[in-house]
């Protein structure tokens, strides 16, 4: 799974969304030999608005896609799984559109479901996509949750995130 290696800093920054009881802002959980997690809170404005901007902007995704534009590269879909009172939303890659519908390959090791495992191929439930991604050689677009978590780390983890995913964020 070359496509999946090459995207692992990005889902550095998968999301686990937990309630409000666990405190105000953000955490990671360190994992061994797998990228880290960022929990979010359920009420997280800014997280809740890159996400509605993500599926209002689909469309682009779809669009691109289709193209078969050789410069568009790397495919991704978030999908939210649930999980009891809280959701863990987890990339997809190799995402292909066949009769309307998206299919992908989950590209984490979940923390908390047990729905899907690393590897397994799924046919995406449109209404649970929480963002969208490509790449258009060192250019990410889409990637709005990726964005705003990238923008709340220090600027020295900025800087070492930048230098191992070598993408260009605008």
């Amino acid at each position: 799974m070359p496509y999946l290696k090459r995207l692992i800093p990005l889902f550095l920054i998968t999301m686990f969304l937990v309630s409000a009881s666990c405190g105000p802002g953000s955490r990671k959980i360190k994992r061994t030999g797998e990228p880290d997690i960022i929990v979010v809170e359920n009420n997280d404005e800014e997280t809740e608005e890159a996400i509605k901007h993500a599926k209002s902007t689909l469309s682009e995704f779809e669009t691109a896609l289709k193209s078969n534009n050789s410069s568009f590269d790397n495919f991704s879909l978030k999908v939210r799984f649930e999980n009891g009172a809280s959701g863990e939303h987890i990339w997809l890659g190799s995402i292909s559109l066949i009769n309307r519908n998206y299919y992908g390959i989950v590209a984490n090791v979940p923390e908390s479901t047990n729905k899907v495992a690393l590897g397994d191929t799924i046919e995406i439930d449109t209404g649970k996509i929480s963002d969208w991604m490509f790449t258009e050689g060192k250019r990410l677009h889409g990637g709005y949750t990726v964005k705003l978590l990238r923008q709340r780390m220090p600027k020295d983890e900025q800087r070492q995130f930048d230098k191992e995913n070598g993408l260009t964020f605008y």
